[in-house]
């Protein structure tokens, strides 16, 4: 194994063990952790095992393999802003929902403190 492979090698793990300390210090969920640890996993087989990338590379017809790694890289952070844009749209969902739970609860609210202003007032 060359130099850039035991580096390659020793970042992807270090990667992954910094994925796995997250999820376990509960900073990252485990929806979330899963595509991270997937693509740590992913770099860990390129790293080990670099003629893969040259055999996918040639399957997709790219002819320069680093450039096989850029496109796989993109295709991550395109999976992942897909991720957050599906849980932005849920949030922005709930908490439209919420707000408009509490407007309810807010003009319930003022209806029972009328009605309790003027039963005082009567009596």
């Amino acid at each position: 194994m060359n130099r850039i492979t035991i580096i390659s090698v020793i970042v992807s793990i270090i990667f992954l063990l910094f994925v796995l300390q997250q999820v376990r210090k509960k900073r990252l969920s485990e929806a979330y952790s899963l595509l991270w640890i997937f693509a740590s996993v992913i770099l860990i087989i390129l790293a080990v095992f670099p003629s893969l990338l040259g055999l996918l590379s040639k399957f997709i017809g790219i002819y320069y393999a680093p450039a096989t790694l850029f496109l796989i890289l993109i295709v991550f952070i395109l999976l992942i802003l897909l991720q957050f844009s599906i849980l932005l749209t849920i949030r922005s969902r709930q908490t439209k929902k919420i707000a408009q739970e509490m407007a309810l609860l807010k003009n319930e609210m003022e209806k029972l403190s009328t009605n309790s202003s003027n039963v005082s007032k009567n009596e």
